[in-house]
C-alpha cells in the first residue's frame, strides 16, 4: 500500500510540476496547453516567491521533481516482487530499475547539488547522465515490451512498453521541458500497473461491484439525476440583474483564478452566494451516485469481454475531485471577499483534472452500455442459434 501511495503521489507531483516547469523554461513560448494554465502557475509562483524568497523558480519547483523518481522507483521495486513480467522478462525489468535509479541520481545533481555549489553540475546532472539515462530508458522499454509480447499473457503489457517511448517523446514535444514531458507516460504506466496488481486495492474494487445489477444501476442513475437537477433549479433561481446573465458556473471553468471566482461571487451578490452554498453541498452528493453508477456499468462491460476489472475505478477520480474542488469552494465563499490567490488557482487545478475525469467516465458509460447491450444481442443470437440446431 506504501508503494502504490508513492506511486500515485509521483504521478500528480508530475502533472503538477511539468507544466509549471514549461512555463518558467519557455516563458512566452510556452505550448498552448501550458498556456491554458499560465494564470494558475503564475499564482504558484507569486506563493514561491513569498514564502520561498531565498530559492529560484527553476530550483524550487524542480527540486519536487524528486518525487516523481521516487514513486517510479518505489513502484518499479513492487512490481518486481508481485508481477509475473517482472519474471518473464527479469533482466530488461532488472534494467529498467537500473537506468530509472541512475535517471534519478543525476536529477539530484541538477536540481539539489547545483542549486547549491554551480551550474557545473545541473550540466553533469542533466545532459550527462539523465538525459542519456532518459533515452535508455526507451530502449529498455522497447526490449521489455519486444520480450513480453511473445507470452501470450502478458501481450498488453508488452504493447504499453513497446507504446512507451513514442508516448515519452510526445509528451516532451507537447511539454516542451525535460525531464518531466517524458517521465509522465512512464509514472502513469507504472501507476497504472500498480493499481492492476495490488490487492489492497481488493477493498476499493468491491464499492462498484455492490452496484452491477441492472436495478441498482437505474436507481443510483435516477439519484445523480435527481442532484442534477436539483442544482440546475438552485442555479436558476440565482439572479444577477436584469442587464446581466448568470456568468458561467466555477464548476465548468477548469484552470480558474481568484479574478474568476471573484467576477462570478460578486455577480451573484449575497442572496446568489448562499444559493451557491447550497449547490456546492448537493453537488458534494451528485458525484457519489454517478460514479458508482458508471464504474458498476463498466465492470459488467469489463467482465463481460475479458478486460481488467479495475477499469471500473477510473470515475472514482471523478468523485475525490470533485469532493476536493466543492470543498475548497465553500472554503472561498466563507472568506469572500478575502480570498486567497493560490487557494484558488488549486481550485482551478482541481476542476480541470475533475473536467477530465468526468469525460472519460461519460465516454466509459457509453461505450459500456452499447457493449453490454451489443454482448447480450450477441449472446441472444447463439442461444436461438443453438435451439434452431437442435
Amino acid at each position: 500500500m506504501i508503494a502504490l501511495v508513492l506511486s500515485l503521489v509521483g504521478v500528480l507531483a508530475c502533472i503538477f510540476l511539468a507544466p509549471i516547469q514549461s512555463h518558467i523554461w519557455n516563458a512566452e513560448t510556452s505550448p498552448p496547453l501550458v498556456r491554458l494554465a499560465s494564470a494558475n502557475i503564475q499564482a504558484f509562483l507569486e506563493f514561491r516567491a513569498g514564502v520561498f524568497a531565498e530559492s529560484s523558480n527553476y530550483y524550487f519547483f524542480g527540486r519536487l521533481c524528486i518525487l516523481v523518481y521516487v514513486g517510479l522507483l518505489s513502484g518499479l521495486f513492487y512490481l518486481r516482487k508481485v508481477s509475473p513480467m517482472a519474471q518473464i522478462a527479469r533482466r530488461e525489468f532488472q534494467a529498467m530499475i537500473a537506468v530509472t535509479a541512475i535517471a534519478a541520481c543525476g536529477n539530484v545533481l541538477a536540481y539539489w547539488v547545483a542549486g547549491f555549489y554551480g551550474e557545473i553540475f545541473r550540466t553533469i546532472g542533466f545532459r550527462w547522465i539523465e538525459a542519456p539515462a532518459l533515452f535508455g530508458i526507451m530502449i529498455v522499454s522497447l526490449l521489455l515490451g519486444r520480450k513480453l509480447l511473445k507470452n501470450r499473457d502478458e501481450r498488453v503489457i508488452g504493447a504499453w512498453f513497446v507504446a512507451l517511448p513514442l508516448l515519452m517523446i510526445c509528451s516532451a514535444v507537447l511539454f516542451k521541458y525535460l525531464p518531466h514531458g517524458p517521465l509522465l507516460p512512464f509514472s502513469l504506466l507504472v501507476c497504472g500497473l500498480m493499481v492492476g496488481s495490488s490487492s489492497s486495492l481488493s477493498w476499493l474494487e468491491k464499492i462498484p461491484e455492490r452496484f452491477q445489477s441492472a436495478r441498482s444501476i437505474f436507481v443510483l442513475f435516477v439519484v445523480a439525476m435527481v442532484c442534477a437537477g436539483m442544482m440546475q433549479i438552485l442555479e436558476g433561481r440565482i439572479g444577477v440583474g436584469q442587464a446581466a446573465a448568470v456568468p458561467l458556473k466555477l464548476d465548468f471553468r477548469p484552470y480558474s483564478t481568484i479574478t474568476d471566482l471573484t467576477q462570478v461571487f460578486d455577480a451573484y451578490g449575497t442572496s446568489g452566494r448562499t444559493l451557491y452554498v447550497w449547490i456546492n453541498l448537493v453537488d458534494m452528493i451528485f458525484p457519489i451516485p454517478l460514479s458508482l453508477c458508471i464504474g458498476a456499468v463498466a465492470m459488467r462491460f469489463c467482465s463481460a469481454v475479458g478486460l481488467p476489472a479495475r477499469i471500473g475505478l477510473i470515475p472514482l477520480g471523478f468523485l475525490v475531485f470533485d469532493v476536493l474542488e466543492n470543498s475548497l469552494m465553500l472554503v472561498h465563499l466563507s472568506a469572500y471577499p478575502h480570498m486567497n490567490a493560490t487557494l484558488a488557482a488549486v481550485t482551478g487545478v482541481f476542476t480541470g483534472v475533475k473536467l477530465m475525469f468526468l469525460a472519460v467516465s461519460y465516454a466509459m458509460f457509453l461505450i459500456g452500455l452499447v457493449g453490454l447491450a451489443l454482448v447480450g444481442l450477441m449472446g441472444k443470437r447463439v442461444g436461438v442459434s443453438n435451439q434452431g440446431q437442435v
